[in-house]
């Protein structure tokens, strides 16, 4: 199911409401504002969206203490008071029961589609399980497209076509969000006795870590206590389920975040959930995990070879077998984009024992088996990484077997992590050599005659043109001191 699928269709009690809501507002003059006006229209009218059912009950978690105000029952003074206006403008009881099912159900689906979330540079970026909701997201804020990450040797979508759009439209987003669900703007400022309660906090706890040997400079400022404050008044207004039924108030919820924070500053670590991870120190423990993922999934590269040995064979025993070099040695790859490739035979000497697995266009969720419960077996000759896998009895493995039967798939392919490469000149123009494999993450047979550049291979060129330029600059300052010698000779 997808969130389009979920019915927003208002029952009868609630529309019932919405324009009992509206002729009361219009008889006594008092009773919600314009905002609940526009909700009541849109109840009648049958026109609710996502966004609006996560206010609605927000809302209604939020106002059921009118109940408890003189004039909200009949027979009270001042019947009807203005909270049993406004609630009926939102749809009264019959609201409030809909929009927290159908907040569940968003909730829940909205889970299920996003996986998760990385962090890159501060920004937080959605992750999803597969191309269509990647893609789908993406429409959504705007944009198209996706592109992969792999995290642990698992394959994660991301909406945008690639990691500079995905940040560039997250930050504006997570901005417009955080101005928006805390109700801020840049003149906004915190009540005083607020501010007086978080100035105590910092001078409490930077007074505790003075004394402290840690690796990371775990002393706060108010400007960051401010930040982390108002984003706990944001998530109590924006997702109220989360918030536990002790708490009372969204001031004691954003100081229940303060203290979380202030815990995870000073121990290195957080007691459940992380949040504002983006204003951790860079040697926080946290932060360095954080920046290791970052680094890995922006590390990984992938290499496609045209395999003219790739085979499939039945053996004695009926299992059907795969056989192929995943990677050949030292053959030029065609041309990256001002560079071309090969690799050096004694690159994958310190990863054959690695967890391996074997997939089907670097798709995790296409295993056909894994090195380390022997379905996949790896080793190294004079020609190249040589890849056996013993295909599982799925309908997957079916179908690629009768496509390498057709000669549609022919070729592989591994994703990898390089420890160390090299660079130098030939005729063929700049030659990358692929030293030595920090980690082997998966084999693949692949689909896309593609020879992916990517992010670490272009960063290593750069880095070899800047440093040859520097060795060229040097040798000429060399070249002019010589001359200044000569002259004064």
């Amino acid at each position: 199911m997808a969130l389009s699928d979920i019915d927003l269709t208002p029952p009868k009690g609630m529309v019932d409401a919405a324009k009992k809501g509206l002729e009361l507002r219009e008889e006594f003059g008092r009773g919600g504002t314009e905002v609940g006006v526009r909700t009541a229209r849109r109840i009648i009218g049958n026109n609710i969206s996502i966004d609006l059912v996560k206010k609605m009950y927000a809302y209604h978690e939020r106002h059921q203490v009118d109940k408890q105000a003189e004039g909200f029952k009949k027979g009270e003074k001042g019947f009807p008071s203005a909270g049993y206006i406004a609630l009926h403008l939102w749809g009264f009881d019959a609201g409030h029961r809909w929009s927290e099912r159908k907040r569940n159900e968003i909730v829940e689906e909205e889970n299920r589609m996003k996986v998760g979330t990385m962090i890159s540079d501060g920004i937080e970026l959605p992750l999803y399980d597969s191309i269509e909701e990647a893609e789908l997201e993406a429409q959504k804020l705007g944009g198209s497209g996706y592109h992969e990450h792999t995290m642990d040797g698992e394959t994660y979508y991301m909406p945008f076509k690639n990691h500079a759009q995905a940040k560039e439209v997250m930050k504006k987003v997570n901005d417009d969000m955080y101005k928006k669900n805390q109700n801020i703007d840049e003149n906004r400022k915190l009540t005083a006795a607020v501010k007086e309660g978080l100035e105590n906090k910092k001078d409490e706890h930077n007074d505790e870590v003075a004394g402290m040997s840690l690796a990371w400079d775990a002393k706060v400022s108010l400007s960051m206590l401010e930040k982390v404050f108002d984003r706990g008044v944001g998530a109590y207004k924006t997702n109220p389920g989360s918030v536990r039924p002790t708490v009372k108030s969204q001031e004691q919820w954003a100081y229940a975040r303060v203290n979380s924070f202030l815990y995870a500053m000073k121990k290195g670590k957080y007691r459940s959930g992380k949040h504002d991870t983006d204003l951790l120190p860079s040697k926080h423990p946290v932060k360095k995990e954080q920046d290791k993922k970052n680094m890995d999934l922006n590390n990984l590269e992938k290499r496609i070879f045209n395999c003219k040995e790739l085979r499939y064979h039945e053996d004695e025993h009926g299992k059907k077998k795969v056989r192929g070099y995943a990677a050949v040695f030292n053959e030029l790859s065609e041309d990256l984009g001002n560079f071309r490739e090969k690799i050096n035979p004694d690159a994958f000497n310190n990863v054959l024992d690695n967890d391996v697995v074997a997939l089907l266009n670097h798709d995790m969720d296409n295993l056909f088996g894994r090195t380390s419960n022997g379905t996949v077996k790896l080793s190294v000759d004079e020609r190249g990484l040589f890849t056996e896998i013993d295909m599982p009895n799925t309908q997957l493995a079916k179908d690629t077997i009768e496509l390498m039967e057709r000669g549609d798939i022919s070729q592989m392919s591994f994703g990898f992590y390089v420890g160390q490469d090299s660079w130098n000149k030939s005729d063929a123009g700049n030659i990358r050599t692929i030293e030595e494999i920090s980690r082997l993450v998966d084999i693949s047979l692949v689909t896309i005659p593609a020879y992916p550049q990517t992010s670490a291979s272009v960063r290593s060129l750069v880095n070899n043109i800047e440093n040859e330029q520097e060795r060229k600059d040097n040798v000429q300052v060399r070249k002019n001191k010589l001359k200044m010698l000569k002259l004064k000779k």
